[in-house]
């Protein structure tokens, strides 16, 4: 069944960096008083972190909205890791 006509938030990527951090991205479905929409998030978890990291994309909810989320998704996590790699080394 197609998530769009359900109406309901599906996941689109999620990584488990390690125990700590982990980067989830979604289309998250939005009843509100002037439409439904879904949005397209990307978030990055800190575990114990109440402030989580979150990037709202401004691209439609569709194939190409979807494909540019992905993309984001592979950047995002790559860029966690590296942060990670560099804190460790100092």
């Amino acid at each position: 069944m197609n998530p769009f006509y359900e109406k309901k938030n599906f996941n689109i990527d999620s990584t488990v960096i390690n125990d700590n951090y982990r980067v989830s991205t979604a289309a998250i479905f939005y009843d509100e008083i002037f439409g439904e929409r879904f949005q397209l998030e990307t978030w990055v978890f800190v575990k114990g972190h109440k402030g989580s990291k979150i990037k709202i994309h401004n691209v439609p909810c569709n194939e190409h909205g979807i494909r540019y989320c992905k993309e984001f998704h592979k950047k995002t996590v790559a860029m966690v890791k590296s942060k990670l790699n560099n804190h460790a080394k100092n």
